[in-house]
């Protein structure tokens, strides 16, 4: 059953479709990641749609936007903020940083209330697990991947207008998730492998769960 915020939720995709041209399902993630009380990183090489996209969310959604330009020059309290004294008032005063940018969306306390039976947990578990056996990974995903992927296969099942998980949602999303948190070994990198690759035959090692 789709939640009351869905067709908002549709309509700011639609609204961030008409900017961004043929980024549909790329569009589609990102909202589940916000819906997931998650963070995206862009990354590309310049001049690829990556402001803009960041603008048309913020815009569509009527959220504050800042922008970070990454430099050798930038420290931690740049994003994270800072407290200046202000000899006037006598004390310090906390400058927020660009982090604190207003990305989230009210469908966020929905997602917590997702269904997910404890077979479709374990299976997480499982494929964030198998990422540090895996042959040509030479770290694999933490712990706390497990957590992120959890959290995006609830919102994925949301946006797919249901209040339980699947397991398509679990492996939908682990790529996603994983992707950056695991690294290749130097042999996989000299033979052209990718992440992505090694991903899908983590999977294919993890027995998906049945829905009965």
């Amino acid at each position: 059953m789709k939640s009351k915020l869905y067709p908002a939720v549709l309509r700011v995709l639609e609204q961030v479709n008409r900017v961004i041209l043929g980024k549909d399902e790329k569009i589609r993630e990102i909202m589940t990641a916000f819906l997931a009380n998650g963070h995206v990183l862009l990354e590309d090489i310049p001049g690829v749609g990556k402001t803009t996209l960041a603008v048309a969310f913020s815009r569509a959604m009527q959220l504050d936007y800042r922008r970070v330009q990454f430099t050798p020059d930038v420290l931690p309290s740049d994003l994270t903020g800072f407290s200046v004294y202000r000899r006037e008032e006598e004390k310090f005063v906390y400058q927020p940083g660009s982090v604190f940018c207003n990305l989230l969306v009210e469908a966020q306390r929905e997602i917590y209330q997702v269904y997910m039976k404890d077979v479709i947990y374990d299976y997480a578990l499982k494929l964030v697990r198998a990422t540090r056996d895996h042959a040509v990974l030479e770290r694999g995903a933490s712990p706390r991947a497990t957590i992120a992927l959890v959290q995006m296969a609830k919102a994925a099942a949301w946006m797919s207008g249901r209040d339980y998980v699947t397991p398509a949602d679990v492996s939908g999303q682990f790529s996603y998730v994983a992707a950056h948190r695991v690294s290749l070994s130097g042999a996989a990198r000299m033979e052209g492998r990718t992440k992505e690759e090694a991903l899908r035959e983590v999977e294919e090692t993890v027995e998906i769960p049945p829905m009965g």
